[in-house]
């Protein structure tokens, strides 16, 4: 065998090992880990947030468990994770400490690797092709206004009352603070009115996987190939936010008949028209979803 073609396979040896050996995890400088009862130490959406945002270089979370801490720190859906049933039923306090200049996504990869260290977390993931709603755009193209930046607060709830349910009475209306940015919520008969103020299609598709997955019962994938950041609306109405069961149950209890949706009022259909306004529509696919299986997760962690 010639010379260089040694070297060359040497050059390629090293070059697949380097490949194949994964960039090490930030870690934090500072982590406490304490477990607590479930359901102590209530914590709003917005200090939570301001939490896996690292603000100030400060990581503190109230009473979470670890499904919820998973799914966070690996951004995933709900439906993805596999794991054992007491990841729901523990809660820890934790609190670290980054460089104060740390960005959000940095502050996630610090999580992962306090998982693997302080709960010697092990997993793989796994694709395989399963039922879906896509979240596509409709025949006539998009109806969205550009995105109003967070740091713009001047300008919330600018959507446009085209977009809004035209039910009589007061709402009720709160501001409230995600992972991907600020929305406002409003509440009056029976429907529940959400203006997304810089939100996008892949984020939009995981809020209804997850706060409108019983009325859809299936998760939703972004297919609309739209990269940029939108003013979306949604309206979910009382019996889609139950979902088709229990919206049944209870016009029987009641023996109200007039409850249970129709062949012509499917499940989700407030849901579907808001969107539907909006130029875009969700289509029931079969497609690939990864699913993340946990391998080993102990439930006390290791010593602060």
């Amino acid at each position: 065998m010639k010379l260089t073609t040694i070297a060359n396979m040497l050059i390629w040896a090293a070059v697949t090992g380097a490949a194949q050996t994964p960039a090490p995890l930030p870690s934090f400088e500072v982590a406490s880990v304490r477990p607590v009862a479930l359901g102590s130490g209530a914590q709003t959406a917005a200090d939570r947030e301001r939490g896996f945002a690292g603000v100030g270089g400060r990581v503190y979370l109230r009473g979470i468990n670890l499904s919820y801490l998973l799914i966070r720190a690996f951004d995933l859906q709900p439906d993805q994770l596999s794991g054992s049933a007491w990841l729901n039923n523990q809660a820890f306090d934790i609190s670290a400490v980054a460089p104060a200049d740390t960005p959000r996504e940095k502050i996630l990869l610090m999580i992962q690797n306090l998982l693997a260290d302080r709960f010697k977390l092990k997993y793989h993931r796994e694709t395989a092709v399963a039922p879906v709603y896509a979240l596509v755009v409709g025949s006539n193209g998009p109806k969205l206004r550009p995105g109003i930046p967070d740091d713009a607060p001047e300008n919330l709830g600018q959507i446009g009352a085209t977009t809004r349910g035209a039910a009589p009475g007061t709402p009720v209306t709160a501001t409230a603070r995600a992972s991907f940015g600020v929305y406002k919520i409003s509440a009056a008969d029976g429907v529940t009115h959400y203006e997304f103020q810089n939100i996008s299609m892949k984020d939009f598709a995981q809020f209804l996987s997850q706060t409108g997955r019983r009325a859809l019962e299936l998760p939703v994938i972004d297919m609309t190939e739209m990269t940029g950041r939108y003013q979306v609306a949604l309206d979910i109405s009382q019996s889609d936010m139950l979902g088709p069961a229990a919206s049944r149950l209870l016009a029987d209890l009641a023996g109200a008949d007039q409850a249970v949706p129709s062949a012509s009022d499917p499940s989700g259909s407030s849901m579907r028209t808001s969107i539907e306004k909006q130029g875009l529509r969700l289509i029931r696919r079969s497609a690939p979803l990864e699913k993340f299986i946990i391998d080993q997760i102990e439930r006390t962690p290791t010593e602060n």
